[in-house]
């Protein structure tokens, strides 16, 4: 996987090269009850991410993850009347920590870190949970062929409909190099009135103001055909915004959990009589917002995956790996999907490859 540190042009020299990455390469996601260790392949989000892992530490990536998961369901409950320990190293924004879905996040991101010292995870293990910056992003490059085999089909099925398909909230601009074979492709999403006008209330309220974009994600598609081990992405994601006054700190964390707190509370909120489909499509559009804004330089796929478990643990329904049938992970699939109730619906059907309610012993006579 390349680095891109030169597509943030917002940032210079060491920062930059300290704080832009390719991420979500550590995606071995934690062992769902009844999972044996031995099947481990299946806890990616995908196939392709197994390259990106030693092997000889997953029965400790295991174990970790499944103790971060009860830890997190036993602190919960006090969030964010109780806010949770967090390492300073992650520079967490004080202003996160005021919903509970920020007090969430923010634990799991602190404990990300933890595991990927433990593990020496790397390259650039001190970018494992710890909260971009204003001026700083995320930033992911993949060859399809060689970085994504198992996805690109499906990934390039996907941005042959983002090209193709006219979207008043998605900007395409081509960039044809008929000498060069290829074609550039630069695939812009937007966001959508009501969505400008429900950050631009909560901006306004907020103590620190931050410039908004109404920019949500850019993919620079470089086509030279589907099966060309040529054909590349890359995918910006957002810069965190500078404060009005240029400050480095803005009260941008804490509008976008205030955002996300609504599916949050829903998914706590769920009783079994709703069913699964209602409380997965909530969690799946947590996983959407959060797969799109990259809060943290690294890790965040795992964070992720530990907030949704654990909230469905706390709710008894039990969530086996995510399905490889789909032939494409649940993050690119955020990526490549312009609506989130289409992505809700998506992750509640095919997301896993079961989900059920667990039996709980009835308490009668």
């Amino acid at each position: 996987m390349k680095r891109k540190d030169e597509q943030n042009n917002l940032t210079k020299g060491k920062a930059n090269e300290q704080n832009t990455v390719s991420t979500n390469t550590h995606l071995l996601f934690s062992k769902p009850p009844g999972i044996n260790a031995d099947t481990a392949n299946h806890m990616a989000s995908s196939i392709d991410r197994l390259k990106d892992f030693d092997s000889s530490k997953q029965s400790l990536w295991l174990k970790y993850s499944e103790e971060i998961i009860n830890e997190f369901c036993a602190l919960l409950p006090e969030f964010p009347k109780r806010k949770p320990k967090v390492r300073e190293d992650i520079r967490c924004p004080e202003e996160a920590l005021l919903t509970q879905a920020g007090c969430a996040y923010a634990f799991l991101a602190s404990k990300r870190r933890e595991v990927a010292k433990l593990l020496k995870h790397g390259p650039l293990r001190h970018q494992f949970g710890l909260f971009n910056k204003s001026g700083f992003a995320s930033i992911d490059d993949f060859n399809l062929s060689k970085d994504i085999p198992s996805q690109k089909d499906k990934i390039y099925e996907h941005l042959s409909l983002l090209i193709s398909q006219p979207n008043p909230f998605i900007e395409v601009k081509k960039n044809h190099r008929e000498a060069e074979g290829f074609s550039i492709y630069t695939i812009t999403f937007k966001m959508k009135p009501d969505e400008i006008e429900q950050v631009h209330k909560k901006n306004l309220d907020s103590n620190k103001p931050f410039i908004e974009n109404d920019t949500v994600l850019t993919i620079t598609f470089n086509d030279y055909g589907k099966n060309d081990n040529r054909t590349s992405i890359v995918i910006d994601h957002c810069p965190t915004p500078f404060a009005e006054n240029y400050t480095s700190e803005s009260s941008y964390f804490k509008v976008q959990f205030e955002l996300i707190e609504p599916y949050f509370q829903a998914c706590q909120t769920w009783e079994a009589s709703d069913g699964i489909d209602q409380f997965l499509e909530n969690a799946g559009r947590i996983a959407y917002i959060l797969a799109r804004m990259q809060p943290v330089g690294r890790g965040n796929s795992a964070i992720v995956e530990w907030m949704i478990r654990g909230l469905a643990q706390i709710k008894n329904i039990e969530l086996g790996p995510f399905s490889p049938d789909e032939k494409i992970g649940w993050d690119f699939k955020a990526f490549l999907t312009p609506e989130i109730q289409d992505y809700a619906h998506w992750f509640s059907e095919k997301a896993f490859a079961h989900r059920q309610l667990k039996s709980v012993p009835s308490l009668g006579h």
